[in-house]
């Protein structure tokens, strides 16, 4: 087997590899997530969400419920991870129906299997905590 075929084999086999990552990534996501507590802000006493479930529904699909389950705002979200750090990115039809949640850049980490927590590491520097919902 010559060279370029063996580079063109590997190419191949990296980018499958690569693949399977975001996709265990992204379900990791995958359910219905309770906020449980907004902090930080100017005040340092965080807000009171105008939401209070964050659905991941698919890979890229997400949406946002209030305290009764009722839909307010459906998105996407992407995720990237950038000098070590894990980022995911909202996209709301409507970011006003969020209100400071929206972002195009909010470090994450998973504090558990069922556990979430995400900062906004600018501006207001909010930090919030998700809770699945079984």
């Amino acid at each position: 087997m010559n060279i370029k075929k063996v580079l063109i084999l590997f190419a191949i086999v990296l980018s499958i590899v690569a693949c399977n990552k975001d996709n265990n990534e992204n379900s990791k996501f995958i359910g219905k997530w309770e906020i449980v507590k907004v902090s930080g802000g100017l005040s340092g006493k965080g807000y009171t969400p105008y939401f209070k479930y964050l659905y991941f529904v698919d890979n890229d699909a997400c949406k946002w419920t209030n305290k009764n389950d009722k839909f307010i705002v459906d998105g996407t979200y992407s995720l990237r991870n950038k000098s070590g750090k894990d980022y995911i990115s909202f996209y709301p039809k409507n970011d006003t129906a969020i209100y400071n949640f929206y972002s195009h850049k909010l470090e994450y980490e998973f504090l558990s299997n069922d556990s979430l927590y995400m900062n906004q590491g600018c501006c207001d520097l909010y930090d919030y905590i998700f809770v699945k919902v079984k």
